[in-house]
């Protein structure tokens, strides 16, 4: 049946060297380990066991066994030190009908279930008859003997009926909460298994003494079961570890978890492993048979140890690198020829000597400004998908030297790094900043139309000219109609020379007038030709900036590939590093695994004989957890171990156990907490 195995914390401080030994079994599903939280604020199955869940998924049957090391500390503070599931603070039989501060009890709760309501106490009633028959009871509490001495010499039928006391409403509640608390909405396990470690005591030959003169009714077996309130269907088992300081404790803590995993891996008799007893658990060993093991494996570890040996002093010797061939220069191409811009201008003929002449100027104006912003705005776009080409072009070549595998030296690396900060400082800032600056386009136009338009609203119209000029000759005109009506009055060359006066004067206004019409239509076409010349500019500004654009990416894509260099050969070289500290921590296991061996064999009495392998260890794969497993285990066994003495048998786990034991060890009450008779209703 499948086990599931809890270890407390200090059952897991003393696990790690026979961990080995159990692998084999979870790895093939017959156990496996749950974490189990011992704090005193975890009390549902959820909270302490949180992935109980996921072992027992799609299990229809399960066991778990539960593995305790009562320390010395234990013995002092907590525990019973004959029986280290005996708390000494848990003293009555009724159940506390709260959580227990013990973490054992606990898991007990949490594995099945809160006890159900038994008897809470029995109250003695002493009754007898008077003179006129009729019986008189009163409620005594434990001085009832002395009641009943007294009242048989001076009554008649006097007896004493123990009476069940009912539980109140307030214990019922708290009975129902614990009940619900550590109610498992899983499976139940079949049967809980506890196994704790305990010191070996020195007999307490006085005690011996004492007990062998009681008799059976004076000597009462343990009710710790009931004290401490442990489920009924709990099985108990301990096991008598030597002390650390003994030269045999290896060998005996090996035969400790041992005897575990045969519990594990067996589903025991009920019959010799009852529920509510404790039994001494322990294994007996083929000696011959480990020693020859423990010598074919440690002759296993001493040829992993040399090749680790081996590839942990192997000289480390980069190969030679030409530093120039990685700083070569990585040409990315930026091609602007094919986008265009010639069309992008306004048209400088068909402007006037007037603004509405021979068409509104304003509205052509605007006609042309749109269409030259629309041109614009769209050759702005064209080089940006240009560019992200090239841009993808170098993303990829970045990735791609990602791949490439050079390892540095010390002097490679600082000659690198060296050109890289030269470098760096032009490709934080670089020259094509502004080259696609859409902003800065758009600036530039509405700066260039406000000007023109500006220049066309200070322009005249044909109406105003022509008003302008009538206002102009009539007041010239009026300011020399004296001088013409005096001429007239002399004499007729006087009269026309007056009349040649005035025709050159106006004359003169309108040549004037058209001068400065022609002048303002020449500067509105400069204007219109200011906005070409800025446009070409532009133009130009955006196909030269392919080469600042392919030199900026080439340069990045250098340094890209140069730092790609540095990166992989740093990974490299942090990797095997990490190889190196790997090697030295699988030795120092190798080293642990075959002194802890070396150390059972020398307490067995067996001989050593560690001998040189054929390793096969060529294409070894540290990093390989099932190939670096297979070396620390132990082949399993397909025998059966004798079972007691009883003639029956179970399976070993290996062939070097020939059998286990399972005595029971018989505790009693302590005095001061011996039941009296009303308990034992």
């Amino acid at each position: 049946m499948f086990t599931v195995i809890f270890l407390s914390k200090s059952a897991k401080a003393i696990f790690d060297k026979s961990k080995t030994f159990f692998d084999p079994f979870r790895e093939r599903g017959d156990i496996a380990f749950c974490e189990w939280n011992e704090s005193d604020r975890a009390l549902t199955s959820l909270q302490a066991l949180p992935q109980l869940k996921e072992i027992i998924r799609g299990k229809s049957a399960w066991r778990a066994v539960v593995v305790d090391h009562a320390t010395p500390d234990h013995h002092d503070h907590a525990r019973d030190p004959e029986n280290p599931f005996d708390f000494v603070d848990n003293t009555r039989s009724q159940l506390a009908l709260t959580d227990s501060p013990h973490a054992l009890v606990r898991i007990a709760h949490q594995l099945l279930g809160y006890p159900a309501l038994t008897a809470r106490e029995f109250i003695p009633i002493v009754s007898y008859l008077e003179s006129d028959g009729t019986r008189v009871e009163s409620a005594e509490g434990d001085n009832y003997h002395e009641v009943l001495s007294a009242l048989g010499r001076t009554k008649s039928d006097v007896r004493v009926e123990f009476r069940e006391q009912p539980y109140t409403e307030e214990e019922m509640r708290r009975h129902a909460e614990l009940r619900e608390r550590y109610r498992m909405k899983e499976v139940h396990p079949d049967e809980v298994i506890f196994i704790s470690t305990r010191s070996r005591l020195d007999a307490d030959e006085a005690a011996a003494l004492h007990r062998a003169w009681l008799t059976e009714t004076e000597q009462h077996a343990s009710r710790f079961v009931e004290r401490n309130d442990y489920p009924a269907a709990t099985r108990f088992a301990v096991y008598d570890l030597l002390n650390p300081e003994n030269s045999g404790y290896e060998q005996d803590e090996l035969r400790f978890w041992l005897s575990v995993l045969t519990v594990a891996v067996n589903a025991l008799p009920p019959s010799s492993f009852q529920a509510e007893r404790v039994y001494e658990l322990g294994v007996e060993f083929s000696e011959p048979l480990l020693g020859d093991l423990l010598n074919q494996h440690m002759s296993r570890l001493a040829s992993l140890r040399e090749h680790l040996d081996g590839l942990i002093s192997r000289p480390e010797r980069p190969p030679e690198t030409d530093v120039a061939e990685l700083l070569r220069e990585e040409v990315i191409r930026v091609d602007f020829e094919s986008i265009g811009g010639a069309d992008i201008a306004v048209s400088t003929g068909g402007y006037g000597l007037a603004s509405d002449s021979p068409r509104s100027e304003s509205a052509r104006w605007a006609a042309d400004f749109d269409h030259v912003q629309v041109n614009a705005t769209q050759f702005v776009r064209r080089p940006r998908r240009v560019l992200a080409r090239a841009v993808d072009t170098a993303r990829e070549s970045s990735r791609r030297y990602f791949h490439d595998v050079h390892v540095l030296t010390d002097i490679d690396r600082d000659e690198i790094e060296d050109e890289l900060s030269k470098r760096v400082r032009s490709l934080t800032e670089p020259a094509t900043a502004e080259i696609l600056d859409r902003q800065r386009l758009t600036t530039m136009l509405e700066e260039q139309n406000a000007t023109v338009r500006r220049h066309i609203s200070e322009r005249m119209s044909l109406r105003t000219i022509g008003v302008a000029s009538v206002l102009v000759i009539a007041v010239w005109f009026g300011a020399l109609t004296p001088y013409m009506l005096q001429a007239f009055g002399r004499n007729a060359e006087v009269a026309t020379w007056s009349v040649f006066v005035v025709a050159t004067v106006i004359v003169l206004l309108a040549m004037a007038g058209l001068a400065a019409l022609w002048w303002m239509r020449r500067r509105l076409i400069a204007l219109l030709r200011d906005v070409n010349r800025t446009l070409r500019a532009f133009v130009a500004g955006v196909n030269n900036g392919a080469t600042a654009f392919g030199q900026y990416l080439s340069g990045l894509t250098t340094y890209m590939h140069a730092r790609a260099t540095l990166i992989n050969s740093g990974r490299i070289q942090e990797l095997e590093r990490l190889r190196k500290r790997r090697y030295l921590a699988v030795r120092r296991d190798v080293v642990s695994a075959f002194d802890a061996e070396k150390r059972i064999m020398t307490s067995l009495g067996e001989p050593l004989n560690v001998r040189r392998v054929a390793s096969g260890l060529a294409q070894f794969d540290v990093d390989d957890q099932r190939e670096l497993a297979s070396f620390f285990r132990f082949p399993t066994g397909n025998r059966n171990a004798a079972f007691n003495d009883s003639g029956e048998h179970v399976l070993a786990p290996y062939d070097f156990i020939t059998r286990l034991r399972l005595e029971r060890v018989r505790l009693f009450e302590h005095d001061h907490l011996a039941p009296d008779p009303a308990e034992q209703m």
